[in-house]
């Protein structure tokens, strides 16, 4: 019931249903594999303050691990451009970072936009999902509009980084 509970918190946390199903799901397999290694270990574990122990530790590692595989990788995240030449494009988020900028290695090159630098602004995967860092203190980047210095994104964010506007998108 713990592990249902806790998976449900960080499902939630993720503000998506499909985040509270993984979440709820990855509690249910490790609830049921603790279950069945505690009943396997009583047998042979003569300490039961120690069986204990050893129960709790199973179940977080069979949460993470049931979750980590029902998650898979962050894919279904978007960033639409909403402005410019590129107007309409849809650029895919499934990496742990991006770069936003006028820069030929950026992942996302904004260099047909004004007001913008080399290596701009960054997108960096967390646990919850993408947050957004302004890397350029003359240049400001903004997310619905207010100047920030990092700010996780949630769906329908507007992203402003020099005239470039993008909204972001979790599926």
């Amino acid at each position: 019931m713990l592990a249902v509970l806790i998976g449900t918190g960080m499902g939630l946390a993720e503000q998506s249903n499909k985040a509270v199903s993984r979440g709820v799901l990855a509690g249910l397999v490790a609830g049921g594999a603790t279950s069945l290694f505690s009943g396997l270990a009583a047998a042979f574990f003569p300490w039961p303050v120690g069986l204990r122990g050893l129960s709790l530790f199973f179940l977080v590692l069979s949460f993470l691990v049931a979750r980590t595989k029902l998650r898979g990788t962050h894919k279904g995240a978007w960033l639409i451009s909403l402005n410019g030449r590129n107007e309409g494009a849809r650029y895919e988020l499934n990496k742990s970072l991006y770069h936003l900028g006028t820069q030929s290695s950026d992942e996302i090159n904004l260099e047909s936009y004004k007001d913008i630098n080399s290596t701009h602004a960054k997108l960096i995967w967390y646990e919850c999902g993408y947050s957004l860092v302004d890397n350029d203190p003359f240049c400001r980047t903004y997310v619905n509009f207010r100047n920030i210095d990092e700010q996780p994104l949630k769906t329908g964010d507007i992203v402003k980084i020099g005239s470039a506007l993008f909204q972001y998108s979790v599926s």
